[in-house]
């Protein structure tokens, strides 16, 4: 739009009167007026994508510390759970005394 207006304003024709181009002189302003808010607008909303986007980012970092303090609790809890819940004969640290007999 602002090089169509530009154009018409520029170059003679003898459809342009001189009332014309000071129509196009104000129309052009006008337009690049609008650009300039367009281009405002736009750099606002990237601002805001990237504060959005920053929110998430930490939010999701909080989430992972509390799921990692978890795992770090349970994932041995849970290993040892494994073991000694198995279904030995035998517990080799209770070698120490000598051969222990659990289960029959």
């Amino acid at each position: 739009m602002r090089e169509v207006v530009a154009t018409l304003q520029r170059d003679p024709h003898e459809c342009v009167s001189d009332t014309t181009r000071v129509y196009l002189r104000d129309l052009y302003d006008h337009v690049i007026q609008i650009i300039d808010l367009i281009e405002t607008y736009r750099r606002n909303r990237e601002r805001l994508d990237r504060y959005v986007y920053d929110l998430r980012s930490n939010r999701m970092n909080e989430i992972m510390k509390v799921l990692t303090l978890i795992g770090t609790i349970f994932i041995p809890l849970t290993f040892l759970a494994g073991v000694y819940g198995m279904n030995f004969r035998y517990f080799p640290e209770l070698a120490r005394c000598g051969p222990t007999r659990l289960f029959g």
